[in-house]
């Protein structure tokens, strides 16, 4: 009798903890379902940070003055070497996101293609280079811009009159070249 008891004794503990097992087995997909949830949540804000970041950098580099020298003067500044190689970098450590990596790899091999072409040597080679740099550059930093605010309202940081003309001073505004 004492064996039988034992047997059912331990039948019941071997049932109540499957059950329990079971019990916590839904809990805890539930639970890392959230929890990874939260880790992807935490991802793409840090990828979006990134792109922010990278992107502000990328558009206080003066490739516009460098291009219209080079342009219009045949003249290569002495820090041209080191901003497009700024920008190589800057597009090769940055996490694109998938809508965006194809445009950054594009800005990228025009950047390297320019080095190649002002180590040469050949000023109307690089004219073409640089131009075909600043131009990607522009596309690619206003995706960019597109990219990362696609979930702002378009009225997010403005007052409900913010474009009045009646702003003050708004009228002495001068216009910006965004080239």
């Amino acid at each position: 009798m004492a064996t039988r008891t034992r047997v059912l004794v331990a039948a019941a503990f071997a049932i109540t903890v499957a059950l329990l097992a079971t019990a916590c087995g839904d809990s805890a997909t539930t639970e890392n379902s959230a929890q990874q949830s939260d880790i992807q949540a935490l991802q793409d804000r840090i990828q979006r940070n990134e792109m922010l970041y990278s992107n502000l950098q990328l558009q206080g580099l003066p490739l516009h003055d460098l291009n219209e020298t080079l342009v219009n003067d045949g003249k290569v500044e002495s820090n041209f070497l080191p901003t497009t190689r700024s920008v190589i970098r800057i597009v090769g450590l940055t996490n694109w996101n998938g809508t965006l990596q194809p445009d950054a790899t594009k800005l990228q091999d025009h950047a390297i293609e320019l080095i190649h072409v002002l180590e040469s040597g050949d000023i109307e080679a690089a004219k073409t280079a640089s131009t075909d740099m600043h131009e990607q550059w522009h596309q690619f930093t206003v995706k960019v811009w597109s990219e990362i605010g696609a979930d702002i309202p378009p009225e997010a940081g403005t007052s409900k009159d913010s474009h009045d003309a009646t702003t003050p001073g708004a009228e002495a505004t001068p216009a910006l070249d965004d080239h």
